[in-house]
């Protein structure tokens, strides 16, 4: 990432919709002229309506630094796939200063099967290298339901480090992974990045102590005990449907550029063809 893309708002796609913001608005008030001289009519007033409701969600821009900034620290971050109203309600709730009502919130979305089964189950599917993969998930998914955590934890953190692992050629716990992405929300490096380092932190000796975070060393290590709740289900669930948004993510740019050398390839050979005949003439 560079300087400028400190924040997920400089990234260039965000950035090209803030861009945009002072024309909508210099748009606006012309058709608004328009309207109070009577010009214009039906269609000076769609464009008032139309540029208010863009004004209206113009703080979505800003919204994933917000997010990121407010919870990061307890394990939760902003993706693509994270319902907006969610992020919203628990903002509001934390800049009121309550933010344990904010996490829960959270939670209560993260958790709804719904939300599960699409975002990290049904999507990851057409990236899974095994079949297996998707049953294993599932399995998850019901012993969440069941409220089973001793056992549900453990199997995301297994099926969320081996499916990543198939999509990037090794784990996306090791100190040398790479989950660079340009132009994205999730790999942005208050994102998916730093939620991996905050779970990968070395836990020593064994522990009964209530854990918070999907602490993945401790726990798939046996160290970490305190980690049959809730609130750590939900974030080992969080880290599944981040890898998912990563990955379809990567995939997608791992497109662009096939394409990208195909066309210069192509490009190359055209060029190079054309000298071969220019040469032919002479």
């Amino acid at each position: 990432m560079t300087k400028k893309s400190s924040r997920i708002a400089d990234l260039p796609s965000t950035r090209e919709l803030s861009d945009s913001l002072p024309v909508a608005r210099a748009l606006r008030g012309l058709a608004n002229l328009g309207l109070k001289a009577g010009l214009g009519g039906e269609k000076a007033q769609r464009i008032v309506d139309s540029v208010d409701q863009l004004l209206s969600q113009a703080d979505v821009l800003n919204l994933p630094d917000r997010f990121n900034a407010a919870f990061g620290d307890r394990g939760w971050i902003a993706t693509s796939s994270f319902s907006v109203d969610v992020m919203r309600a628990a903002l509001k709730c934390h800049e009121a200063g309550d933010a344990d009502a904010a996490e829960a919130i959270i939670l209560d979305w993260v958790l709804m099967p719904d939300t599960i089964n699409l975002f990290a189950i049904t999507r990851s599917k057409s990236l899974n290298a095994v079949e297996d993969r998707w049953h294993q998930l599932r399995e998850a998914l019901a012993l969440t339901q069941e409220e089973r955590y001793w056992s549900a934890v453990p199997l995301i953190l297994i099926a969320s480090d081996g499916f990543a692992s198939d999509v990037l050629g090794t784990s996306p716990f090791e100190k040398s992974a790479d989950l660079t992405l340009f132009d994205s929300m999730v790999a942005h490096p208050t994102a998916l990045p730093a939620m991996i380092a905050q779970l990968t932190k070395g836990v020593r000796k064994s522990s009964d102590d209530l854990l918070s975070l999907p602490l993945r060393h401790g726990i798939l290590h046996g160290r970490s005990l305190g980690y049959a709740n809730r609130v750590v289900c939900g974030k080992a669930w969080m880290l599944m449907i981040a890898l998912v948004d990563w990955a379809a993510e990567k995939r997608d740019e791992d497109g662009r550029r096939v394409t990208d050398d195909a066309r210069r390839s192509t490009d190359w050979r055209a060029i190079s063809a054309s000298l071969k005949k220019n040469q032919a003439d002479k």
